[in-house]
């Protein structure tokens, strides 16, 4: 506890007076307590995971019906994604025309860095959000609030207020990233299929707003999973559709099974192997928000298996108890592997 006390990250985050959520996993994001948070203006918990490792954080908000949450900005990249509800978001600065964009359930965006923006609830039911940032990082640079959240500064080399940066198309900027500002359905876009991955799996690469830190799209289907592999810290993962569970291991014995439904967020470790697994009879889609471009300082490769210097464990190389584990947790169901 005493690392988490110095850290100028967690003592700001324990002073705000919302519930902060702690462990490996939280089996479903709908369902967390959330308390008022004076600075945003509506309802939050701070989801503070082992994973995220001083990279990366996560907030639960929630907009009550017909309102806007404080206009802000600050030093930290964010992802948002939709959780419920609907309505919009205004950006503005210095340089450009203010744009507004609307959203709904399942929209991912993410506000370019130091740009002010305010959400509202344009609906007549509660809207809730995740937001995955890099804000313990930035926090533990500058120690100072005042600074992250007030400082004037347009990064003009990543937002100039363009028409079609939040409306527009966006684009492949290579053969599995896609670049743009908002995807309005994570659900919809056609993800692409990799064999190093491993069968049943598909994934998109996203670039969002200029931001350096990425997200990607991934789908696993039934009775699949993906290939075992490990990488830098604070990916907080995210079920939109489907169920299964999530194996997370540095050692066997002392592994992490998070079962998962809609809305379970989890993040592996620091270099841990972990990989999902689709026990259900849907495919199973999820958003994997990232935090941090360099964990320790180790390049991973996770789309190579370990035998050719990567970070991923092809089919003869894992260890055959994860095969055993999920043809076992089929059966239960009355399944089969594909």
């Amino acid at each position: 506890m005493a690392d988490r006390l110095d850290s100028p990250f967690e003592l700001w985050a324990q002073a705000e007076g919302v519930p902060i959520i702690r462990g490996h996993f939280v089996t479903n994001a709908y369902e967390v307590p959330l308390k008022p948070w004076m600075r945003n203006g509506g309802l939050a918990a701070f989801v503070i995971l082992e994973g995220g490792e001083g990279f990366g954080s996560a907030c639960i908000c929630e907009i009550p019906p017909g309102r806007s949450l404080n206009p802000e900005k600050h030093l930290f990249e964010e992802r948002i994604y939709i959780l419920q509800g609907q309505g919009e978001t205004r950006f503005w600065s210095r340089v450009g025309a203010p744009q507004t964009v609307a959203w709904q359930e399942h929209a991912l965006f993410s506000p370019p860095l130091n740009i002010w923006h305010q959400h509202t609830n344009t609906g007549d039911q509660p809207a809730k959000y995740l937001a995955v940032t890099n804000a313990p990082l930035i926090f533990n640079i500058y120690r100072n609030p005042d600074f992250i959240f007030s400082t004037d500064f347009d990064f003009e080399d990543r937002y100039r207020g363009g028409p079609d940066y939040f409306g527009g198309a966006g684009k492949m900027v290579d053969s599995l990233t896609w670049a743009g500002g908002f995807v309005p359905d994570v659900r919809k876009p056609f993800l692409l299929s990799t064999a190093e991955y491993g069968s049943g799996y598909e994934v998109l690469q996203l670039a969002l707003s200029g931001n350096t830190t990425r997200a990607h799209l991934a789908q696993v289907e039934v009775g699949t999973y993906k290939k075992p592999h490990r990488h830098h810290a604070g990916a907080h993962l995210i079920i939109v559709e489907g169920t299964g569970y999530a194996l997370m291991w540095q050692d066997w014995d002392k592994r992490i099974k998070a079962d998962f439904q809609k809305g379970t967020i989890y993040c592996p470790p620091e270099g841990w192997w972990h990989t999902h697994c689709n026990t259900g009879t849907q495919v199973v889609k999820q958003v994997a928000l990232k935090s941090a471009i360099r964990g320790t300082g180790k390049i991973y490769r996770s789309t190579l298996g370990v035998t050719k210097g990567g970070d991923m464990l092809d089919r003869d190389e894992e260890d055959p108890a994860v095969r055993r584990l999920f043809e076992e947790e089929l059966a239960r169901k009355g399944l089969k592997p594909a």
